[in-house]
């Protein structure tokens, strides 16, 4: 079955540079399990929040905007047993959008097939540290269910996303509860990243590859499913070369939540390949499901490189 869209678009992925700060949210009493949990925060952005892993930083295109405005945002990634994490920040200054424009935007980026929709469905009105908030509920075409919190603070509007679960998951209410907008978060002196990095080429041969059962999609209940795709984003050198095409991979989406056994099938001049394999390693996705148990699943992940 052809999928349309595959979850949010982003662009110039890198490695998160956030530092973690002592936990202070303690956990619900049916989710105890909170020791691997920190506290990350990052600079220039009004938010802290609890993540089971550090998180994965990229930049989010606003497709509508002119070219020199639309990598105006940056998405913060994690996963952990089956619940994907995300914390989307995008510049607001002095209010100048409405978050209904940015709810709207969210919206049309849900995933769906030709048979199936994806649905965001209002649920109620959030007050968070002084600050006005929406919740939605979230029903991907696959009956995967998420819940999604909308907010607008001074500088940005924040998406703050837990797909795998509804409100009632004691570790989707322990995540969303951990979300602050609290002036303890605008400290001037926490590292982040703000431009991308430098990619360092890595292809065929990864270091986390694993000896479990890998399974096709046709095998397994319910395919991997990818809530984020990060789009790679061109070389300043391919750019001026006017390079276009596709790079092709092949990987496995693992029962961990991680992209592993990257191989390039096809590829691309002047670091186009090394950027598709960055943003391949970096797809939050919630994994396969067999006989009831979170496996391993063979993809091909297609990466198209167009100048316009």
């Amino acid at each position: 079955m052809k999928i349309h869209r595959l979850g949010i678009i982003f662009v110039a992925l890198v490695s998160a540079n956030l530092i973690p700060i002592f936990p202070t949210t303690s956990a619900p009493r049916a989710f105890q399990d909170s020791s691997k949990w920190d506290r990350y925060l990052g600079k220039d952005e009004e938010f802290s929040v609890l993540l089971p892993e550090v998180p994965s930083l990229a930049f989010k295109s606003r497709p509508n905007k002119p070219s020199d405005a639309r990598h105006v945002g940056r998405i913060y990634g994690a996963y952990s047993d089956g619940i994907v994490y995300l914390v989307i920040s995008e510049n607001n200054a002095q209010h100048a959008e409405k978050l209904d424009i940015f709810i709207s935007e969210f919206e049309e980026t849900l995933p769906y097939t030709r048979t199936k929709k994806s649905t965001l469905t209002f649920e109620r009105e959030l007050m968070l540290d002084g600050f006005m908030g929406k919740r939605y509920r979230l029903a991907f075409y696959n009956s995967i269910e998420g819940v999604v919190d909308f907010y607008s603070a001074n500088k940005h509007v924040y998406t703050v996303l837990a797909a795998g679960g509804d409100e009632t998951n004691p570790v989707v209410q322990y995540f969303l509860h951990s979300f602050s907008l609290g002036k303890n978060v605008l400290r001037k002196d926490i590292m982040g990243v703000t431009k991308p990095t430098t990619v360092v080429a890595q292809t065929a041969n990864n270091s986390n590859q694993s000896s479990e059962q890998v399974f096709s999609s046709k095998e397994v209940a319910r395919p991997a499913f990818p809530v984020s795709r990060p789009e790679p984003f061109y070389t300043e050198a391919a750019r001026f070369d006017r390079v276009v095409g596709t790079v092709v991979l092949t990987a496995v989406l693992s029962s961990t939540g991680k992209v592993t056994n990257i191989k390039v099938v096809k590829g691309l001049q002047d670091g186009l390949t090394e950027r598709a394999v960055d943003a391949a390693r970096k797809v939050k996705f919630i994994p396969a499901l067999k006989d009831g148990k979170l496996v391993s699943q063979h993809t091909q992940l297609e990466y198209h490189f167009n100048l316009y």
